[in-house]
């Protein structure tokens, strides 16, 4: 189950974690985004019905997952405005961030790979409370299958659901972060872990067991919402025949199995995709794949191993199956079958259709009735050599250059998957669902004999028999993973683009007619969702960045916004070091309105870079720019500016140094201001903190996206603290 290379992330900005994309009203709302999060509310979430239409409330935005946001104030128009709001250091992680975060109450939710939950001001990303899990880190991580990490939490008539990577679930108030209840789902001493998204469904908790690269037995969990207590645990392949069964299902199941199977574990896990469908009171999952991966060493071949690689459908009273589907018989690379299910309503064949859809590891767009299990369709959505087409039935014709043993070969898709957890999403107006894809091949050769405690492959270190593909659409030129947009009905590629890939590169689309996407190499964007046009795009030197944004819209001050002419802003910028415009937080107190102002100078004129800091002075301002354009940029500032999109000045190389012994140490000061510019929505923040050392460093100029104008005036943000002190620019 190969889902990352293994990167340790010492911190992470709220945008590794998943880039909050907001758009800001120009008045108070109407208080619906303070309505408690029931079972009917998440029912009718992304519908014309939906009575907190401002946030995200769930992993996938709804219970469908389709991941469609309905708002539009940022579009096709303004989308090139984007920029940084906030950031927040989230601490200390030891993965990639997959979560993707949740907005309700004007506060924004979050997990770490490491499992500590936090909540925040949506409007300035300010920390309102934190809770640690206090996971055994030592003794967790050998257990840990494929990566140090979490894909995010759940909320529910004001508790936070959330997991522990070493397999305990909790209950938070979303308020103050008291722990409510905390239950035991699996133990890390049994090789299991936690890294699902918890969903909710029908008053109960969904949650599936990560391990599938562990010689483990998959299964999920319903446990009830507010208490805490099991429900039922459905286990996704059967156990020692030897036993009694737990259910009909596994009586089944056993069949398609042989020998000594189960000291294995048998795979199966559910790590990642789910869905629920209330009105056919049926829950949704996917399964992992077999273990270990090559089918010599699972005790019998030519078996179809039951029910690995699979869509189950389960009963959400009883816990008992319903029906199955399985995409990969007899798995021998590691076609998880774990990634998105998404539900939809779409017209095939003359009649509208309930449907579930899948895009998996193995390169193939699935369509099934999500009723009855029937299989609709699959067509592949990337080159394929594993199979040679698909059967009228659903069951795929298997390539027999595929089957491997001691010659190394390799195939397509790659065993990490065409597609994998980055999530896609589903946009009604343009009908189309926008998937991150891989298109490189891997390579595999089983061992000789098999090693205790391995998959039963190894990668070959020679030349490898390439099985050159037998379908599917062409990639972009020279990607190796990119965005591909697909026609659900037609099954067919409408466009793709470099960029992304089914690890990283996940999507958010959106009425405004944007596709928004994380990219694991550092990139942001936006794209139009019609014709895959970019339209935003920035680096923000964070690799990692792998999950899908989620949206939200916050209401602004009922105070119309104080304007600013450029001339006061340059001027009160120069002399203050932050903005003209008045803290909306202090507008009710007239001496809040006025600005701090810097002491005055006392010491003589510094000749050297250890006196204390200066006042803004137009003159040194224009001399220290022109010193500044001969020197190298400083990587904090450029990190900063980078992020916004900003152009950078440079710092001069005298300023890199630590505090010399001879300066005077100063307290710790930050000084905020908000400045609304040219349109109301449009939010200027400048933030200006003095260091231990006496120096001013750079402001942060953060721009959020106008609602109302295209344009964004230019800006320069002078912060000068001494004889040769940075100057930050910003446009």
């Amino acid at each position: 189950m190969i889902r990352f290379p293994g990167v340790a992330a010492s911190a992470a900005l709220i945008t590794a974690l998943g880039v909050a994309v907001f758009a800001q009203q120009s008045r108070v709302g109407n208080g619906s985004s303070r309505a408690s999060v029931t079972g009917d509310v998440l029912r009718q979430a992304g519908t014309s019905k939906d009575p907190l239409p401002d946030s995200w409330l769930s992993y996938g935005r709804n219970q469908s997952e389709t991941r469609f946001s309905t708002l539009k104030q940022i579009d096709t128009t303004n989308a090139k405005n984007l920029g940084l709001s906030w950031s927040y250091v989230m601490g200390a992680g030891g993965g990639n961030q997959e979560g993707t975060p949740l907005f309700w109450n004007g506060t924004l939710y979050g997990i770490t790979s490491w499992s500590v939950v936090f909540a925040l001001d949506a409007r300035t990303g300010k920390e309102l409370w934190r809770w640690d899990p206090q996971v055994d880190q030592p003794a967790t991580k050998p257990a840990i299958c494929c990566g140090n990490v979490n894909r995010g939490i759940a909320i529910y008539e004001g508790a936070i659901i959330a997991p522990s990577i070493d397999g305990r679930l909790f209950a938070l108030d979303a308020l103050t972060g008291t722990k409510l209840w905390e239950t035991r789902v699996v133990d890390s001493k049994d090789l299991y872990t936690l890294t699902m998204a918890p969903r909710i469904a029908g008053g109960k908790v969904i949650i599936g067991a990560s391990g599938g690269d562990k010689p483990t037995r998959g299964q999920f969990v319903a446990v009830d919402a507010k208490t805490g207590q099991l429900a039922w645990r459905f286990y996704t392949v059967p156990g020692d025949p030897s036993k009694p069964f737990e259910n009909e299902a596994m009586r089944r199941a056993a069949k398609t199995w042989g020998g000594e199977f189960y000291k294995n574990g048998g795979g199966g896990a559910v790590w990642d995709g789910f869905a629920y469908d209330p009105e056919a009171n049926l829950v949704y999952v996917g399964t992992g794949n077999a273990e270990p991966w090559v089918e010599k060493f699972r005790g019998a071949q030519g078996l179809d191993n039951l029910y690995t690689c699979s869509i189950l459908a389960v009963d959400l009273t009883t816990g008992q199956l319903k029906w199955h589907y399985q995409t990969v018989p007899n798995d021998n690379w590691d076609y998880d079958n774990v990634q998105q299910l998404m539900l939809l309503d779409l017209p095939i064949n003359g009649r509208m259709r309930k449907v579930i859809t899948q895009a998996p590891k193995n390169g193939f767009f699935y369509i099934l009735d999500r009723i009855t299990g029937e299989f609709i369709s699959a067509e592949p959505f990337v080159k394929v050599s594993w199979a040679l087409r698909m059967g009228k039935d659903g069951r795929p014709v298997i390539n027999p250059l595929a089957m491997y043993d001691q010659e190394p070969i390799s195939i397509y898709p790659t065993s990490g998957g065409a597609h994998n957890w980055a999530p896609m999403s589903y946009n009604p107006a343009t009908g189309l669902v926008y998937i991150p894809a891989f298109y490189s091949s891997y390579a595999l050769q089983a061992q000789a004999e098999y090693r205790p405690g391995s998959n039963g492959f190894q990668r070959p270190s020679g030349k490898t028999r390439v099985v050159e593909p037998t379908m599917g659409p062409e990639p972009p030129a020279n990607a190796r993973g990119g965005l591909q947009a697909w026609d659900p009905i037609a099954q067919k590629l409408r466009w793709n683009i470099e960029g992304g890939g089914g690890i990283g590169g996940g999507t958010t689309t959106t009425a405004g007619n944007l596709v928004f996407q994380t990219i694991n190499d550092g990139r942001f964007r936006a794209l139009s969702a019609d014709k895959g046009e970019i339209l935003f795009e920035v680096k923000i030197n964070r690799t990692g960045m792998a999950t899908a944004c989620s949206t939200w819209r916050s209401a602004a001050d009922s105070v119309a916004p104080r304007r600013c002419s450029v001339r006061r802003m340059r001027r009160s910028t120069m002399r203050r070091c932050c903005s003209c415009s008045r803290s909306a937080a202090k507008r009710s107190s007239r001496k809040s309105h006025r600005l701090r102002r810097r002491p005055p100078r006392t010491a003589p004129r510094p000749s050297s870079g250890t006196e204390r800091p200066r006042r803004c002075g137009a003159r040194l301002v224009r001399r220290a720019r022109a010193d500044l354009t001969r020197s190298a940029p400083h990587p904090a500032l450029h990190e900063t500016a980078v992020k916004i999109g900003a152009s950078v000045s440079p710092w001069p190389r005298d300023q890199r140094q630590s505090c010399p012994p001879s300066q005077p140490r100063v307290p710790h000061r930050t000084i905020r201001r908000r400045a609304p510019i040219q349109a109301p929505g449009m939010v200027l923040t400048i933030t200006a903190i003095h260091n231990h050392c006496g120096v001013m460093l750079p402001c942060d100029v953060n721009i959020a996206p106008s609602v109302n104008s295209a344009c964004i005036v230019p800006m320069r943000i002078a912060c000068v603290g001494g004889a040769r002190d940075a100057i930050a620019a910003a446009q």
